[in-house]
C-alpha cells in the first residue's frame, strides 16, 4: 500500500478467481473515475422569469440546483444539464460584470 499507516491494502487475491487457486497471485492497482456529464431533472418546466420560478419552487431547492451547479463547474465539470448550463452562465456574466461595470462591452 502506498500509506501504511491508513490500515489500506489495494491489492486483490486474485486466487479467488484464479484457474489455478494454489498459486499466490494478488493483483495491485487503483481506479480512476471520469464522470463525463451530469444530468438532473428540471424544478419547473419552461419558467418564464425568477418571479414564477419563485412562486412554483421552494427555496431550499432552488439554492441546492444554485449550489450544485457551482460546485460542478468548481470541480471542472462542464457538461451538465441545460438548466444547470443557464445557471452557470448566469454566474460567469456576474463575474465578467456583464450587469453592470462591463455593460457596454459585451452588448451585441
Amino acid at each position: 500500500t502506498q500509506y501504511p499507516k491508513l490500515g489500506t491494502c489495494k491489492a486483490f487475491n486474485a486466487s479467488l478467481i484464479s484457474d489455478y487457486p494454489e498459486e499466490q497471485e494478488w493483483l495491485v492497482g487503483f481506479m480512476y473515475v471520469r464522470v463525463l456529464e451530469v444530468r438532473t431533472r428540471k424544478l419547473t418546466d419552461n419558467p418564464g422569469s425568477f418571479k414564477e420560478i419563485a412562486q412554483k419552487v421552494p427555496l431550499a431547492s432552488y439554492m441546492r440546483q444554485e449550489f450544485f451547479a457551482v460546485h460542478l463547474f468548481k470541480e471542472q465539470m462542464f457538461s451538465m444539464s441545460e438548466h444547470l448550463e443557464r445557471m452557470q452562465a448566469q454566474y460567469l456574466r456576474c463575474n465578467r460584470m456583464e450587469c453592470c461595470k462591463n455593460k457596454k462591452k459585451y452588448e451585441n
